[in-house]
């Protein structure tokens, strides 16, 4: 049951941190946080699953560090934000993952550190059009917190930060509505 599961997780998500497949695990499962970590144990013990420098992955995903450390940030926030139960795609960049929730789309992106304005410029050219947008919401996972201002909101509902203990922490939210004030 878990091996499918896990699996499943990582083929969506690609290599994440092993404290997300456990947090995962307990989420859906309603596990203990010791018999998560046996399940991921007993599924590297059977080479479903490899673990390499705290990231678990399957063996045909070759995806860089980096790459892998931005989609754990974000499938991070995905398991603050996503009521448990809900399901969640793998979506493509800057958008990481969505969701739906309550009748809403939820894209949530990765703003990396240097490229906050380019970033949130492709995600202004990727918004919906104007009767679409009180459907869609966005989160953006900030590399660094203090760019947040050179962001443009483009349906931005919500600002955060994921710590490298996988702590995610809100910036700042903003009202649906007034989220898509920057996009043309």
């Amino acid at each position: 049951m878990y091996r499918r599961t896990v699996r499943e997780l990582l083929e969506k998500s690609g290599p994440v941190r092993e404290e997300l497949v456990e947090l995962w695990l307990m989420q859906k499962f309603s596990l203990t946080r010791e018999r998560s970590a046996r399940a991921i144990h007993s599924l590297k013990r059977d080479r479903i699953i490899h673990a390499r420098e705290g990231y678990l992955k399957l063996e045909a995903d070759e995806e860089t560090d980096r790459m892998a450390a931005m989609r754990s940030k974000a499938l991070r926030v995905v398991l603050k934000f996503r009521p448990s139960g809900f399901v969640f795609e793998r979506s493509g960049f800057p958008f990481m993952f969505s969701f739906v929730h309550e009748g809403l789309m939820v894209q949530v992106a990765y703003i990396m550190r240097g490229s906050e304005a380019a970033d949130s410029l492709l995600m202004c050219s990727e918004a919906p059009d104007g009767p679409n947008r009180p459907f869609v919401r966005r989160i953006a996972v900030m590399e660094d917190p203090r760019a947040v201002s050179l962001v443009r909101r483009c349906g931005i509902t919500i600002f955060c930060t994921v710590d490298e203990e996988m702590e995610a922490r809100v910036l700042s939210r903003r009202d649906g509505e007034k989220a898509w004030d920057d996009a043309a």
